[in-house]
């Protein structure tokens, strides 16, 4: 009896010592995930993205006069031939006038208008161009037109 409780002393021992091999191993060989963080950053390249903040007004939206960009509540992005883009402007333009610059100006740029819809202080169009789906809301509160646009993949 006493050899078979030895012997499995030696079994149980040394199926700790090859555990606690492994696990050293193992722990020698993990990374932070600060670590990790790093070489993803150095790795992937950042995605292009483009700031109408920033001043880059594209060529297809004409906008018009009247209406000042609002920095901070606006966006785009642009990662190959997918654009994405939320855009408010305020205006002392009104409606009917500004939906009626849309319809004239943004066709020659490649949009086709798909729906317009609403009456009175707000109204909404949709326009599609390539890949690009736009809905562009317009209302208007205490003499202040607001120019929503919002530019995503279709």
């Amino acid at each position: 009896m006493r050899r078979s409780l030895s012997g499995g002393r030696v079994l149980v021992a040394g199926g700790v010592a090859l555990t606690l091999v492994t696990l050293s191993i193992g722990c020698s060989s993990m990374r932070t995930a600060v670590e990790k963080a790093k070489d993803w950053a150095v790795t992937d390249p950042p995605l292009p993205q483009r700031s109408f903040a920033t001043g880059l007004q594209p060529d297809d939206l004409p906008i018009p006069p009247g209406y000042t960009l609002q920095p901070t509540r606006s966006f785009v992005h642009r990662h190959g031939m997918v654009r994405v883009a939320g855009l408010e402007y305020l205006g002392s333009v009104g409606i009917e006038p500004t939906v009626q610059f849309i319809l004239t100006q943004w066709p020659p740029q490649g949009w086709s208008v798909e729906t317009t819809a609403g009456v009175g202080s707000r109204r909404e169009l949709r326009l599609l161009k390539g890949h690009d789906a736009c809905t562009v809301t317009l209302s208007t509160a205490e003499e202040v037109t607001t120019l929503n646009i919002s530019i995503g993949y279709h």
